[in-house]
């Protein structure tokens, strides 16, 4: 599966801010079909040099508390592994769960708009988390809360419209993406 192009990729992205703006137009800029489905997953490889930010800002804190530790290639190979696996599986429990709760028909809707919405998301974090380091302590934390919070209330906004409107659905199933995310980190962790 190719890559989409830079222009696809600003479509999405303006789907997905009309998305969190709550207006379910939103979903015509992004590509629904099979075809659209599989290559949403490349909004991941696009954030990987967030994810390595991240992963190397998780290795500066593990040495700053335990400096003689050995923390080298293994260290990154076992966060992506964690990252990519948490990933899978939490869009394997949408998938078991999906039919059930009587949203099969919108399950690919759900996947590439929360695909799409990834790429801004995971720089957000890593951008901020960049920004704590220096400050670190209470107001480095709190900052990180605030975009914590503020990255579930957008997600949740953008699985609403992609569930069409069902906001006690879309709660559900954050939670339980969220759920299934941090499991995976504590147990390959």
């Amino acid at each position: 599966m190719t890559a989409p192009s830079l222009n696809q990729v600003s479509a999405y992205m303006t789907g997905i801010v009309r998305m969190v703006r709550n207006e379910p137009d939103g979903l015509n800029y992004l590509d629904l079909s099979t075809r659209g489905f599989w290559q949403s997953f490349w909004s991941y490889a696009f954030s990987l040099p967030a994810y390595i930010a991240l992963w190397l800002s998780n290795r500066a804190a593990q040495l700053a508390a335990t400096p003689d530790s050995d923390l080298g290639t293994g260290l990154f190979l076992r966060a992506a592994l964690t990252d990519a696996t948490g990933i899978a599986v939490g869009i394997c429990a949408v998938a078991v769960v999906a039919r059930p709760m009587g949203i099969a028909d919108r399950f690919v809707h759900l996947i590439v708009s929360t695909n799409w919405l990834s790429l801004p998301l995971v720089y957000a974090t890593a951008m901020t988390t960049l920004l704590t380091i220096g400050t670190g302590g209470e107001s480095g934390a709190f900052l990180q809360l605030i975009i914590f919070l503020a990255a579930l209330t957008i997600s949740w906004r953008v699985i609403r419209v992609a569930l069409g409107g069902d906001g006690l659905m879309a709660f559900g199933l954050l939670v339980l993406m969220q759920l299934v995310f941090a499991l995976t980190k504590v147990v390959l962790g």
